[in-house]
């Protein structure tokens, strides 16, 4: 109910932008010129799609985690953990971009990047909304479909951002192959493997 709700209202303030949101990821231009005019997805109507995703986030994996327990918690501190968990996963990288960018020569690639993966979620915020009401809400026999459709969607959305971020530095990638592969593990790699083994301690 709050995240439709919340989608309502971001609809009704930005309807126009939300609905081009699939543009700067067609578009490599349009979505670095996106970047500056909102500061790299710094300003309200990112913070409300942002927010709507962690909402939105945190439900499926609360939606997986009843999954494989066969259980159903019903329980909101479970919620609220694996919303904070989340918060503090993304929130880390994106202050661990904005490190890295300081530290080395290539902060306008990782602005583009960082801002790319604030595209992307703020997108996947809005899909994961009938996800979850059919994952949750629907047949029981049609439950675990959408849970598996759920993976999978975000599973393409990664591999777009993984592109995405590719293609976008690959020259520097190209002559730094062990530098990127560390980055690979430790930024994109690691936290999937976080968010896995927690879902697997509950």
């Amino acid at each position: 109910i709050v995240s439709c709700g919340l989608l309502a209202i971001i609809m009704f303030l930005f309807r126009e932008f939300v609905l081009a949101l699939y543009k700067p990821l067609l578009n490599e231009n349009y979505l670095k010129t996106l970047g500056r005019e909102t500061n790299g997805g710094q300003n309200v109507i990112f913070a409300l799609l942002y927010l709507l995703f962690f909402i939105n986030f945190s439900l499926f994996i609360y939606a997986g985690i009843e999954y494989l327990n066969d259980t159903q918690y019903y329980d909101y501190r479970v919620y609220l953990y694996v919303f904070l968990g989340a918060v503090g996963l993304y929130v880390s990288k994106h202050i661990y971009l904005s490190i890295i960018g300081y530290i080395y020569p290539i902060s306008k690639e990782l602005k583009t990047y960082d801002f790319t993966i604030t595209i992307i979620h703020s997108f996947l915020g809005i899909i994961l909304i009938p996800i979850n009401l059919l994952a949750i809400l629907g047949p029981d026999m049609s439950k675990v479909f959408f849970l598996y459709l759920g993976v999978g969607i975000i599973a393409f959305f990664f591999l777009i951002r993984l592109f995405k971020g590719f293609s976008g530095s690959s020259r520097i990638a190209s002559s730094n192959l062990y530098y990127f592969f560390i980055y690979l593990c430790t930024s994109e790699i690691a936290p999937l493997v976080i968010i896995y083994s927690l879902i697997g301690r509950f």
